[in-house]
């Protein structure tokens, strides 16, 4: 939580003098710098799982690259140059609202009953929180 809320509001900041396909090549290439080491050290031996992998992981793979790490990131990172922090931070919560019909689609998984409450849960009320609140005047601002 710290760590998202750091990003969200620096990152407004950073918007500021920067374009969200910047701010998010510069996030990433400092992640990969952070984490490289860390991930040889935990997880080495994936390097030589990589001739094993199938065409549907690959596939997977490109999914999550395109979707979750490059579009859905470019799209938080223009809703944030708009919206309070808190509120495009509220967006993150959609991740699991959409990787749920992606799953179902692509991974063949069932879709139960609570998850779709759960789903129309989230979506309804990010949209209650970024979109209403936004038309409810500010207290102090009436008359």
């Amino acid at each position: 939580m710290f760590g998202s809320a750091f990003y969200n509001t620096y990152g407004k900041g950073v918007l500021r003098r920067y374009s969200p396909l910047q701010m998010l090549f510069f996030s990433y290439l400092a992640m990969f710098v952070l984490m490289t080491p860390l991930m040889f050290v935990t997880e080495g031996d994936v390097f030589k799982r990589i001739p094993y992998f199938t065409l549907r992981t690959w596939a997977g793979l490109a999914l999550l690259t395109v979707f979750h790490n490059y579009l859905s990131m470019v799209l938080f990172l223009k809703a944030l140059t708009h919206l309070d922090a808190n509120q495009a931070g509220l967006s993150n919560y959609l991740i699991t609202f959409f990787g749920l019909p992606i799953a179902a689609l692509w991974l063949g998984e069932r879709l139960r009953l609570a998850a779709i409450v759960g789903g129309i849960l989230v979506l309804g009320s990010t949209l209650l929180v970024t979109v209403w609140d936004r038309e409810t005047p500010a207290k102090g601002s009436e008359g």
